[in-house]
């Protein structure tokens, strides 16, 4: 291991010790994240070695996610980029293998979770149901994938997306970025780190890196070590902004849908069974 290698280690486990400690290292408020993109577009002249067509107009604002969804989480992040004025851009990586155990997000495209309300407890009420054969599609790539009733998983979600989003989104705002997972070298850990590398000057990435027992070994080992290795590697803290409140963040509500959604569903559903 050499010395760079030996010093990421080391504050990756410092960090990984201490929420608090890892927030503030890791994430940058929304208003001076804006106000650092500014000032590096005239101050800082880093180019990633990897940076797809659609990153080099303007800055974006980045959301990477296996299959865009209009889930909790992506409505609260067009709202945040509609806000600041910042052109959204959705990564999607569609060749990936649909393995839910262990990855809600991925879960809940094809086991997909409504909210209802809370109990008097203030517990969440939470109703799922199944658009997909998992037993036919667990392991296989996403845009393999076919609903219940027939349909591309891929084309339902983007449905839903697309008539759910307040006009913020179209196809020009969704990139399918497999394509480029392998062109920065086929790993998890290179994605991140050519993912993060786009968020020096060229875009906000709104995204948690969480620290509960499902995602923690993945934030240790692929995107924290990414984070450190390209703030070392440019001299500047990547723009990363927390798009769910820390204090709230993996929280089922943020991959689950509205009741209204529910309603499209049950219809597909109905005529699946008929």
């Amino acid at each position: 291991m050499s010395d760079k290698e030996g010093a990421i280690s080391a504050e990756v486990e410092t960090l990984m010790e201490n929420h608090e400690t890892f927030h503030a290292r890791v994430y940058t408020p929304i208003a001076e994240a804006l106000t650092q993109l500014q000032e590096r577009q005239s101050s800082c002249t880093y180019t990633p070695a990897f940076i797809p067509d659609v990153f080099k107009a303007e800055p974006k604002a980045l959301y990477s996610v296996a299959l865009a969804t209009p889930n909790y989480a992506l409505q609260r992040y067009l709202t945040i980029a509609d806000a600041l004025d910042l052109e959204p851009l959705i990564f999607e990586r569609r060749k990936d293998k649909y393995v839910p155990q262990g990855n809600p997000t991925k879960r809940a495209l094809g086991k997909m979770p409504f909210m209802k309300g809370t109990n008097k407890q203030g517990a969440m009420l939470i109703h799922k149901r199944n658009v997909i054969d998992f037993n036919v599609f667990a392991g296989k790539a996403i845009e393999e994938i076919r609903t219940l009733w027939g349909e591309s998983l891929i084309e339902f979600h983007h449905r839903l997306l697309f008539t759910n989003s307040s006009g913020l989104l179209s196809d020009k705002n969704i990139f399918d970025n497999s394509g480029w997972f392998y062109e920065t070298g086929g790993t998890t850990r290179a994605y991140y780190k050519a993912l993060l590398s786009l968020v020096v000057r060229h875009g906000i990435l709104f995204e948690n890196f969480l620290l509960d027992d499902e995602e923690r070994d993945f934030t240790r080992f692929v995107s924290l070590p990414a984070f450190l290795e390209v703030e070392r590697e440019t001299g500047y803290k990547p723009l990363v902004v927390a798009l769910e409140p820390t204090e709230l963040e993996g929280k089922e509500f943020w991959v689950s849908y509205s009741s209204q959604l529910e309603k499209e569903l049950l219809t597909l559903l109905d005529g699946a069974r008929q």
